[in-house]
């Protein structure tokens, strides 16, 4: 069983969406969604897919590109390299 919310879904895509200044790094909420099971039986697993789903939703935001979100879209190592040449971190 996964725990979700429909608001806070919809908080999120409002946020991801609905932000005219998403490129003012000072000026932007950067919205962030991870659903997750009720119970972590592994927690390097968790962790990993929860920083790999943070900077997907990081990088979706900031590029504009609501397809870096899905694994099929763009694969985990090429995400690395998006962000390496799209990102100044």
């Amino acid at each position: 069983m996964y725990t979700q919310t429909e608001i806070f879904k919809r908080v999120v895509n409002r946020l991801f969406f609905g932000q005219d200044n998403y490129q003012d790094e000072n000026a932007s909420v950067v919205p962030v969604y991870y659903s997750f099971k009720d119970t972590v039986a592994d927690r390097w697993d968790f962790s990993t897919k929860y920083v790999e789903n943070f900077l997907r939703w990081y990088t979706a935001f900031r590029l504009r590109e609501p397809g870096i979100l899905s694994k099929q879209g763009v694969a985990r190592y090429d995400l690395i390299k998006l962000i390496k040449n799209n990102i100044k971190i």
